[in-house]
């Protein structure tokens, strides 16, 4: 059985942001590893709802996130996160 949070949020989510921060990509536009620390600062600033399952981690640490924080983080945090660092071509 094929199932969304497998495919869409393990798969393609997680492959997009370990792009932004794999340092084989550092000549691209999206390479955001040298910003990493400022992001996780911004993150630490935002606040979820109680209705949010997982408090986010840092970024450093995205090799252990749970489906759920990947789905926060693109869905509810990564305009926020990004902008500024991000062209909106990769938002």
């Amino acid at each position: 059985m094929l199932d969304y949070m497998h495919l869409c949020i393990i798969g393609t989510y997680k492959k997009i942001f370990n792009n932004f921060f794999d340092s084989k990509n550092w000549n691209k536009p999206y390479y955001l590893k040298k910003v990493i620390n400022f992001i996780d600062n911004r993150m630490s600033n935002f606040s979820l709802p109680n209705s949010f399952s997982r408090k986010l981690r840092s970024l450093n640490e995205r090799a252990h996130y749970k489906a759920n924080e990947f789905r926060t983080l693109a869905f509810y945090l990564s305009f926020g996160l990004f902008d500024g660092l991000l062209d909106d071509q990769y938002l």
